[in-house]
């Protein structure tokens, strides 16, 4: 049995190739082999075949691999032991192994033929198919061996003067690989040693250029000495001599070189980061020997990327025995550090006193003194790539730990880790290490309040403690008490040299003015997260060109972004940019938000409700807002923006002037289906009943109105039957004939809710005619609804089917299904009052199917129910009864008490009817609960 690594992972029984399963269950494979024995843990497997994303079922998903694995190749080929499973069968890499090591030190005809044979197990790309980061980074690490290998096989054909081989052998490599300065140094060799000069100083041309732009760098001294041999026609190359690797020339000056211990101490109570550590450290030390490993560490300021960069430098300082190399690239004043000028601190760590003026000197010669030298470099704070590219060794024993606000993505071959703030029980327990348990556990949830306060940045966190500390007086209650208030919260953290705007001046001053500004105005809102519509109509910008300036910022760790198209601020960051935005700036970003809710808002009402007049006066700013195509967009967006809405809503009423309060006010009138919904109405319940107290402090009437007739539709019993009044009485007073109507129709229905069935006919009436006389008609049509409703509870049944009847043929016209569906069923229902059972049940089910997909389920459960009445009196009982307990189901979910009790009330009956009393009785009492104890008629 054998088995293929460099390629598509193989394998065959003598002639008979096996059958190894999905990429998953072979990358199962290839890891056991590549253990080479050693044995690997069911949890090692998961992180193998899934990092940090694991699904629940992983690892029963490796032992299924496993099962099948051992079925096809038999139980003595891998063996389940305590530990894990473990594979020592023969490969292809493990032969590869033994002739390149054969190769090693042999002389050059017999190293050529051993290397031939190891170069010639190849089959394509290695482990070829296989997913995951692991097996990327497998497949980096096995075409370095491959590299390395075709290197030393080119070394033995020039020694045997074979340099037409060599040249055909390495053009394709060099081609494919233009960083492999070794190849290049051959393929030079072997051109101008078959003649052909021209050929070997364009390749050295080629690589000069790609280094350059890609790298911002020169050739190394070596190949830039063998350029000016080969154009100055040096007869030293023509002789037949042994070839060595191009550092052999200066393995005299690596051996002068002194060992630099440069890392800055490590803290000694850093705390928590366990999952970034293992991932750092499994990076820095996987690749050790086959290539420089570049990790590139980004996140905020402030969030500790330095001390976790330290932290993990000192844990693998061992893996790097021939030194460590720190420098920070940003200056106090934010400017970032030449490239030039780190260089010559490191050749003078390196033992160079006196480097090269030039920065490509500098560079390469850097680069020739580590490169067979394993030596950890830790690039502090790195403004962007251009400033650490000339920064990276050029061998393959050496590592590169970079921090940075900005997320590097733009350095060739890195490895990338965003951090973000620590978790909660992590930043507890690093303010708990540096204050002390005893000091910290009496007032645990206090503590618990100050990190939160921190928003769980480690040097916010580190500041609060340490004014603690420096406070024997204080508690740390008393130390949340000063960080409750968000205006002097960053005031409060500082201490010493340290403060958290400092750790922030240094990100915001090296923002573009067009960035900054972004960060300023979009501050100012006093909610989780914003959308990028949002943001485009606040920075008066074409989306697209939004979307540029956001997600740069996000690149700079300004912003975060969970999900495309929305952003948010670290608590501590918005406080930040809110303080740099001037009030001029606060008031306009207020005003055009709010003028893209109403924008949006009315939009969503055009689709949902087609025909609904929603403003009898103009909007007053000329503000975008979101379209929407399809009824399904408009509810999702309501859905989306619902908690934003609210707080913009709140922001405006406590910190606005008049003319926002009533913006806010003209908003929130439109946001009547919403409400309906059920979702968000502790949100939204606060919004309204800010605003209306803003507009009452005020006088400003017209806005109070259209608040409280919000609340109204929120309130149930006496609360939203004093709203309604009250709204009416302001929507008088202000003329505004809008809420006038809706506000008469809220409350018609609260006095239905009541029983109070005259009172409503009154209120219903007069609702209608002044949407009628407005040309309301959507108004309208929800008054004669509601008056319909009213007549048939008053036992005037003519006039019930006459009102529904009109109202059903306005919502028709206007093509409002949703309102069409509630007409239907109070048709449905006076059809019932009547007598007309056929016609009810009929009418009912077209209800039913009207309002299906609508939003919200108050009025889908109510036609169900309505449903279920008419067909128990047609003694149709057991569909009655499912229709019953659907709309109950539908009631329960959704915390609507007052239809729940509804619901009961008519599953009450139809238990009766059934014969099953006990049950009916259980539904009654319940029913009368509900209703005791939200204040409501129990007759």
């Amino acid at each position: 049995m054998r088995f293929q690594l460099l390629g598509p992972v193989c394998g065959w029984c003598g002639e008979y190739e096996l059958d190894l399963g999905s990429p998953q269950q072979r990358l199962t494979l290839a890891a056991l082999l590549m253990a080479e024995g050693r044995i690997l843990t069911v949890e090692r497997l998961v992180d193998i075949l899934w990092g940090q994303e694991p699904p629940k079922t992983a690892v029963e998903t490796v032992r299924t691999y496993m099962s099948r694995l051992r079925m096809v190749l038999g139980k003595d080929v891998i063996q389940s032991l305590p530990g894990g499973y473990t594979c020592a069968v023969p490969h292809d890499l493990e032969t590869f192994s033994t002739l390149t090591g054969r190769a090693t030190g042999a002389p050059p005809e017999q190293a050529r033929e051993l290397l031939a044979q190891a170069l010639g197990l190849w089959r394509g790309e290695p482990l070829a198919g296989l997913p995951g980061i692991w097996a990327r980074g497998q497949r980096t690490q096995l075409t370095e061996l491959r590299l390395t290998a075709l290197g030393s096989h080119a070394e033995a054909s020039l020694a045997l003067g074979e340099y037409q081989a060599v040249t055909r052998e390495l053009t394709e490599a060099v081609a494919a690989h233009p960083a492999q300065e070794r190849l290049t140094f051959l393929l030079m060799q072997a051109l101008y040693r078959s003649g052909r000069q021209a050929e070997a100083i364009g390749v050295y041309t080629g690589l000069r250029t790609f280094l350059a732009e890609q790298l911002g760098v020169g050739p190394t001294p070596e190949l830039a000495a063998l350029y000016q041999q080969i154009i100055s026609g040096d007869p030293a190359l023509v002789s037949p001599v042994v070839i060595t690797s191009p550092v052999t020339a200066v393995s005299s000056l690596r051996e002068t070189c002194p060992i630099p211990r440069q890392l800055p101490p490590d803290l000694a109570d850093f705390t928590g980061r366990r999952e970034q550590i293992e991932a750092m450290l499994q990076t820095l030390t996987s690749q050790a020997g086959l290539a420089t490993t570049v990790l590139t560490l980004s996140g905020q300021g402030g969030v500790g990327k330095t001390a976790l960069a330290l932290h993990v430098a000192h844990a693998v300082h061992d893996r790097f025995p021939d030194g460590q190399l720190f420098v920070n690239l940003q200056d106090a004043r934010a400017d970032p550090a030449v490239p030039e000028a780190a260089l010559g601190g490191f050749l003078r760590a390196l033992g160079q006193s006196d480097p090269p003026d030039g920065p490509s000197e500098r560079s390469a010669l850097y680069r020739s003194l580590l490169a067979d030298r394993r030596v950890l470099v830790v690039l502090d704070d790195a403004a962007d790539a251009a400033q650490i590219k000339p920064l990276l060794p050029g061998g393959r024993g050496c590592a590169v730990l970079v921090t940075s606000r900005t997320v590097l993505t733009d350095v060739p071959g890195a490895y990338h880790l965003h951090l973000d703030p620590l978790a909660p029980g992590e930043a507890l327990a690093l303010f708990t290490g540096i204050v002390g348990e005893r000091r910290v556990e009496p007032e645990r949830d206090s503590a618990a309040e100050v990190v939160t306060a921190c928003g769980y940045l480690p040097l916010a966190v580190r500041i609060a403690a340490a004014r603690l500390i420096a406070r024997s007086a204080w508690t740390v209650t008393s130390l949340h008490a000063r960080l409750i208030d968000h205006r002097r919260r960053l005031r409060e953290l500082r201490a010493g040299g340290l403060a958290v705007e400092a750790a922030f001046d240094l990100s915001y001053v090296g923002l573009t003015d067009g960035q900054a500004r972004a960060f300023r105005l979009l501050a100012v809102l006093n909610i989780p997260c914003f959308s990028l519509d949002a943001a485009a109509a606040i920075l008066g910008m074409p989306v697209p060109d939004a979307e540029e300036v956001l997600e740069s910022l996000v690149d700079l760790n300004m912003l975060t972004s969970g999900e495309l198209g929305r952003y948010r601020y670290h608590d501590l960051l918005r406080l930040y940019g809110r303080q740099r935005a001037s009030r001029e700036e606060a008031a306009q970003v207020l005003t055009r938000c709010l003028g893209h809710l109403l924008a949006s808002a009315a939009n969503v009402i055009g689709v949902l409700t087609p025909g609904n007049r929603l403003e009898p006066r103009p909007r007053p700013f000329d503000v975008p807002g979101v379209v929407f195509g399809t009824a399904a967009e408009a509810r999702a967006w309501q859905r989306r923006e619902a908690v934003a809405m609210a707080g913009v809503l709140t922001q405006a009423a406590t910190q606005g002037e008049t003319r926002q309060i009533r913006l806010a006010a003209d908003v929130a009138v439109l946001l009547g289906d919403l409400v309906d919904s059920r979702r968000f109405i502790s949100e939204l319940e606060s919004a309204f009943t800010a605003l209306a107290q803003a507009a009452s402090a005020t006088g400003d009437r017209w806005a109070e109105a259209r608040a409280r007739a919000m609340l109204s539709r929120i309130h149930r019993g006496s609360e939203a039957d004093a709203e309604a009044r009250a709204a009416i009485k302001l929507a008088r007073e202000a003329g505004d004939v809008y809420t006038l109507a809706d506000a008469l129709t809220g409350a018609a229905a609260s006095a239905l809710v009541h029983g109070q069935g005259h009172e409503a006919v009154e209120f219903a009436r007069e609702s209608a005619v002044v949407a009628r006389r407005h040309g309301l008609r959507d108004f309208e049509a929800d008054a004669l609804e509601i008056l319909a409703v009213a007549y048939r509870r008053t036992g005037a049944l003519e006039e019930a089917l006459t009102s529904a009847s009109e109202s059903l043929r306005l919502y028709q016209e206007l093509g409002n299904r949703r309102g069409a569906g509630i007409a239907m069923r109070t048709l449905g229902m006076a059809y019932r009052a009547l007598g007309r059972l056929t016609e009810s049940i009929d009418v009912l089910g077209e209800a039913v199917s009207e309002l299906d997909g609508t939003q919200g389920p108050e009025q889908i459960l109510l036609a169900h129910l309505s449903l279920a009445e008419s067909l128990r009196l047609a003694g149709q009982l057991t569909e009655a009864r499912r229709r019953a307990e659907y709309a109950l189901c539908l009631a329960t979910e959704a915390e609507l008490d007052y239809q729940r009790a509804q619901c009961l009330d008519i599953a009450a009956r139809i238990l009766l009817d059934m014969g099953e009393s006990e049950a009916a009785d259980v539904c009654g009492a319940e029913s009368l609960s509900i209703k005791e104890r939200l204040g409501l008629p129990t007759g």
